[in-house]
């Protein structure tokens, strides 16, 4: 059962660098300081297969579990042993091998054994408990050359560099990657709404408290546990409650079905906690941390209530972004309704304010321009035309929308067009850039007594560089003399006078 929210698309304006760097640091240190680690392991668990320690300890948990009345494991172990003591060709040598492997795991994790082994209860004779121990000290110090077991959290014997140095190894590539995928998926979203030092302190602090759940509850293991997920778990925790109601998309697959669903974000924390919990009621020995885990959804979780309800330290607008997108979409499908029964008055009162809240989104501002355009004399065209014309967007798509815009303006508005100084010497700026050279010396013609020296001067010596970028000599030179005389001791007279005396000398 795997439930994933989908929020929304990164802000690469702003980017999780919090995140990204997470992900980096856990690549680098799997890749680079891990890059040995099976090998190791290998070799470490090649000298305990051909050593006396398998002879030894196995009959000792038979024992041990026979105490216990644990009689389905003595079945399984009884198996190996009875293989064991069999002659085997090679083939069959290796599937016992095999199968010691898969026992050793249970074996190694279960802590009241080595407990009764280190303090020799088991042992009957003192001098196979001490062959015992120089074999098991062999083993250990190769296992400790493994990272995975050098700096794993071992719940028998906790450091706090291990607390927290565990938190960034991982088991194989594969327990990385998914790690990572979760690590991406939420935690730019929690990034965005906690802020980068909020989100750094939750991320460790989740590691930390997944930890100690898990020495809590398995103190006496030496089998050490390393990964970034109960960290991530905690993210996820914070997320839900975060998000709280809001309705967010979230992806789920049970068995065989998935599908996409909206629903309140708070719904996924009891049901990441439950299938955590079962999980670690049903799956005892499948190897995974679901102590790391619950430690950490649950710490998440409270960390964000806290930084939500008492800290007020959480950016609202970014979690509530999505319900306004989908309010503002809902607003324009109205407005255009409105359009299509030419209902005028009421379109242009939804897509007067849409225009105004989101002056960067070019579609409300042009739908609004093509409403208001169906009453010319209304200000709402006058004010839009003058929006439209004022695009800042520095391509030749967007200067032949200003272009086609003001000449359309020109011939509708009603009872005539509002041209002022500012607005000429933007388009006049926009017709240059984008070779539009009649109309731009017709504007230039209106404000040419204008009191705006410097901006005037700035626009004609950018109308002079773009007649030299077509070719035309003559235009180029005729509007630099004019800056040079028209508008002496401005910065641009100057550049003009530069720009004269290098084609002069040029030609």
């Amino acid at each position: 059962m795997i439930f994933i929210p989908f929020f929304k698309k990164i802000d690469w304006s702003n980017p999780p660098l919090v995140t990204l760097l997470l992900i980096l640091a856990n690549c680098l240190i799997f890749f680079v300081f891990q890059g040995d680690d099976e090998k190791l392991a290998e070799q470490a668990y090649e000298f305990y297969l051909d050593s006396d320690l398998p002879n030894i300890e196995i009959p000792l948990y038979v024992k041990y579990l026979n105490a216990q009345q644990d009689w389905e494991k003595v079945t399984h172990y009884n198996e190996y042993l009875e293989a064991h003591e069999e002659k085997q060709d090679d083939a069959a040598n290796e599937e016992t091998k095999y199968k010691l492997l898969m026992l050793l795991g249970p074996m190694k994790m279960d802590a009241g054994f080595y407990q009764q082994m280190k303090t020799g209860d088991l042992f009957e004779d003192k001098e196979k408990l001490q062959h015992w121990r120089t074999l098991n000290k062999e083993f250990e110090s190769r296992l400790d050359q493994v990272t995975v077991f050098s700096h794993g959290l071992k719940p028998n014997d906790p450091t706090l560099v291990t607390l927290f140095s565990n938190m960034f190894l991982h088991g194989g590539f594969g327990h990385l990657l998914g790690n990572m995928i979760f690590l991406f998926i939420i935690g730019f979203v929690v990034e965005a709404a906690l802020g980068r030092t909020s989100y750094t302190l939750a991320y460790i602090l989740a590691g930390l408290c997944g930890g100690v759940l898990y020495i809590a509850f398995n103190s006496g293991s030496p089998i050490p546990t390393v990964g970034a997920s109960g960290a991530i778990a905690g993210l996820m925790g914070m997320y839900t409650v975060l998000f709280g109601l809001r309705k967010i998309n979230f992806f789920y697959f049970v068995f065989v079905y998935f599908d996409y669903v909206k629903a309140p974000a708070i719904v996924l924390l009891p049901i990441w906690l439950g299938h955590e919990i079962f999980q670690l009621l049903a799956s005892s020995s499948d190897g995974v941390n679901y102590y790391a885990h619950i430690g950490g959804l649950c710490s998440g979780a409270l960390f964000a209530f806290v930084m939500k309800r008492y800290l007020g330290r959480v950016n609202i607008d970014y979690l509530d972004q999505e319900e306004k997108d989908e309010e503002k979409k809902d607003q324009f499908e109205t407005a255009m309704d409105y359009l299509a029964s030419m209902q005028v008055g009421k379109a242009l009162a939804i897509l007067r304010p849409l225009a105004a809240e989101h002056p960067g989104n070019k579609e409300y501002l042009m739908h609004w321009y093509k409403a208001a355009k169906l009453q010319p004399a209304g200000e709402d065209y006058h004010v839009a035309a003058r929006q439209v014309m004022l695009l800042k967007d520095k391509n030749p798509q967007t200067y032949q929308l200003i272009h086609d815009t003001y000449l359309e303006y020109m011939k509708t508005a009603q009872p005539k067009a509002r041209m002022n100084a500012q607005l000429c010497l933007h388009l006049i700026l926009s017709f240059a850039l984008g070779k539009y050279f009649d109309d731009a010396e017709k504007l230039l013609a209106m404000i040419k007594n204008h009191k705006m020296k410097e901006p005037v001067a700035e626009v004609v010596l950018i109308l002079a560089n773009a007649f030299q970028k077509a070719n035309d000599q003559k235009k180029c030179m005729a509007y630099l003399s004019r800056v040079a005389k028209e508008f002496e001791s401005t910065p641009a007279a100057i550049e003009a006078n530069k720009r004269l005396q290098s084609l002069q000398s040029a030609s």
